[in-house]
């Protein structure tokens, strides 16, 4: 399946605390968070990342398909294409600013929420956190 579109949309103030890791502590079978991906742009094009899991039953084959699905549509879309692109989207988005350095936002597609939290600081981490 071929994505035709992602949009950014809004983190609302009660929503800001899933731009962050959930404690392992809160997270258990009923959870709906599944992890998050860490990654940044190394020397500004390249794509380094690394996935911490969350509630393990909701990392199915489906879900691993939706999300590299969404990831490589931001990467040949220019959202995350290269560290420059995604501070191009950032300065557009002030709406989106959630700290000096920092923009957050929202992705729903199909039946996941994805909160994507932007490092616009070179050789910063940016996240992507994972929901169902």
């Amino acid at each position: 399946m071929q994505m035709k579109d992602v949009k950014l949309k809004l983190v609302e103030a009660n929503e800001r605390d899933r731009l962050y890791a959930c404690p392992a502590e809160s997270v258990n079978e009923e959870s709906p968070y599944i992890g998050y991906m860490r990654f940044d742009f190394g020397h500004g094009n390249e794509f380094w990342h690394t996935w911490f899991d969350g509630n393990n039953i909701l990392k199915t084959v489906i879900f691993q398909k939706k999300f590299q699905e969404v990831v490589d549509f931001m990467r040949q879309n220019k959202i995350l294409s290269t560290f420059d692109a995604m501070l191009d989207i950032c300065k557009k988005s002030e709406w989106a600013r959630i700290d000096t350095n920092v923009y957050g936002f929202k992705i729903i597609e199909n039946n996941y929420i994805y909160y994507l939290r932007c490092s616009i600081e070179k050789h910063d981490y940016s996240y992507i956190f994972c929901y169902q």
